[in-house]
């Protein structure tokens, strides 16, 4: 096989990986990450009785959570997670479909910014495995539960670190 017919094919697959990678980011947002059971060890019943509410189950979603934790004051923390995973992977989504559309956006400002930013592509999964280890930490039985969401998005950054490096390694021979 000759070296063209190479790089188109490997450039249909880093397409494929990048539509992947968008779609299943949309639904991450969309779909619930995680539910989190209240538990408090030996008194969980009598609280679930006489306070339901604070013993019921609860099922955020990415935006719902950067949203709460906004509205609860924590407003650096509600920033910091939606630039880390939501604004972030979509501007690199959006270079990465630059570069694999053969637009030149790496020698950009924005191009070399996201460029630098690549070493955190997968910060956004670390937070939520941090998220997901404090609340199993907690006294008291409480439990929580990952969704498809999470999954979807850990596969959406993947599939996006995937498509960079190969795109990493074609840049020499598509210019």
């Amino acid at each position: 096989m000759t070296a063209p017919v190479q790089v188109s094919r490997k450039m249909w697959f880093i397409r494929a990986c990048l539509t992947l990678s968008c779609v299943f980011f949309g639904i991450a947002l969309a779909a619930p990450i995680f539910s989190v059971t209240p538990g408090a060890g030996e008194f969980t019943a009598w609280l679930r009785l006489i306070k339901p509410d604070l013993m019921g189950k609860i099922t955020q979603t990415l935006p719902g959570g950067i949203r709460l934790l906004w509205e609860s004051g924590d407003i650096a923390l509600s920033c910091l997670l939606a630039a880390f995973c939501v604004l972030l992977p979509v501007l690199k989504n959006i270079v990465l479909w630059a570069e694999a559309l053969h637009l030149d956006v790496a020698r950009t400002v924005g191009g070399r910014l996201l460029a630098a930013s690549a070493p955190y592509a997968m910060v956004e999964v670390f937070v939520l495995a941090i998220l997901v280890l404090a609340i199993k930490g907690l006294p008291g039985n409480t439990s929580i539960v990952l969704h498809p969401g999470a999954w979807f998005f850990t596969a959406s950054v993947i599939l996006g670190f995937i498509s960079a490096q190969m795109l990493k390694s074609l840049q020499p021979r598509m210019r």
